[in-house]
């Protein structure tokens, strides 16, 4: 709101001042006239400036008076329209659902297998050993020992004592001597030439060429120096001096040298050696014996053996056999089945918002009013035949 009003009066300002220089341009007849000769049609700076007769006694001074607008500032107290936001506590309901447990009695039927005893009569076959005496008659063979006496020839062992001659490998140890190569590294002390440089830093002072640009050493284009890509100027600058020097360095190498050294090591060899010894010697000898040995001899001879025959027959029989049957029988139960519901439930709260209210305030405005002011001017014009732009600096 503060700015609507503010733009309003801003073009109000605008709207004055516009008339306030039409009616200037009216009176001062425009900007500049062309000189007696043309009389800005009829009755502008020619009735004015020049007169009647066209003189107006050469260049000199014209009090002039015109009206400006002058903007003038002005407190007012106005009365607006603003939105305010008040904070205003609401109630308002909703339904919330709850879950409610229930509890029901169910009954149910249902098959159950139970193991039930019976008894049953059977017919079943076995068999019965029977028993019965036979007699049979075998023929056996009978042995019958009887004494021979015999010659036979046995061999008898006999030892005896002999001597041999065998070879027999004996270890002896002999040393020898060998040579073997042997190399080692030997420090050698040598000389090279070293090439170091011992140079130093100097600050050296030379003088340099600047830029081609404008600026760039001459403080600028508008500087009032002539030719700046000609210019030079004295810079400083550190630069490295050489001094090679060449000494010589004495450094240790190490070089392979090889050499042959004799040592002595054991070996050991077997001889043979030749050795006497004595063995028993086990040589057999026929003998004639004489002995007695028993002799067996087999005569048949008849027996009788009486046996027992067992032979089997088929008899039936009557049992009773107990079996476990499993019957199918209906019973009935009874549980407990919780099941849940949801039940709506109305619950009301309270709630702050903030409300739009149209309030009417007054408020102080800065007002701009363009007021009327008499302004006199001296002005200098030129006399009648000064051309067309002697009038030219009379207003403006």
């Amino acid at each position: 709101m503060r700015q609507i009003l503010v733009m309003l009066a801003f073009a109000a300002m605008l709207l004055l001042a516009t008339d306030a220089q039409a009616g200037f341009r009216r009176k001062g007849c425009g900007q500049g006239c062309g000189g007696c000769s043309d009389p800005c049609g009829g009755g502008g700076c020619a009735s004015d400036c020049c007169g009647s007769g066209g003189d107006c006694g050469g260049c000199g001074t014209v009090s002039v008076e015109r009206t400006v607008m002058v903007p003038e500032y002005v407190t007012e107290t106005r009365t607006v329209t603003c939105t305010e936001y008040q904070t205003e506590e609401r109630s308002r309901t909703y339904t919330v659902y709850n879950e409610v447990a229930v509890t029901e009695q169910v009954t149910e039927d249902y098959t159950e297998y139970e193991q039930q005893t019976r008894t049953e009569t059977v017919d079943y076959t076995v068999c019965v050993p029977v028993t019965e005496e036979k007699t049979r008659e075998y023929t056996v063979s009978v042995p019958e020992w009887s004494e021979v006496t015999e010659e036979y020839t046995v061999s008898v062992p006999v030892t005896r004592q002999e001597e041999y001659t065998y070879t027999v490998s004996v270890p002896y140890t002999e040393t020898r001597s060998a040579t073997r190569t042997v190399t080692e590294c030997v420090p050698i002390t040598e000389t090279r030439t070293v090439t170091c440089d011992q140079g130093h830093w100097e600050t050296q002072m030379r003088e340099v060429a600047c830029g081609s640009g404008c600026g760039s050493c001459c403080g600028g284009c508008d500087s009032g120096c002539s030719g700046c890509s000609s210019s030079t100027e004295t810079v400083c600058e550190r630069v490295w001096v050489s001094n090679m020097v060449s000494e010589e360095v004495e450094y240790t190498s190490y070089e392979s040298v090889t050499s042959e050294v004799p040592y002595e090591y054991s070996v050991t060899l077997c001889r043979d050696e030749e050795r006497t010894g004595t063995r028993n010697v086990c040589e057999y000898q026929d003998e004639v014996r004489t002995g007695t040995k028993k002799v067996c001899s087999y005569h048949d001879e008849v027996r009788t053996q009486t046996y027992t025959v067992c032979n089997y027959v088929n008899e039936t029989r009557t049992r009773e056999v107990c079996y476990t049957e499993c019957v199918p029988v209906t019973k009935s139960r009874t549980y407990d089945v919780t099941r849940y519901e949801c039940v709506p439930e109305e619950k009301t709260e309270t709630y702050t918002c903030q409300v739009p209210v149209q309030v009417e305030k007054e408020v102080e405005v800065q007002v701009c009013r363009m007021v009327a002011q008499t302004v006199v001017e001296q002005q200098s014009c030129g006399g009648c035949g000064s051309g067309c732009n002697a009038c030219s600096g009379c207003y403006n």
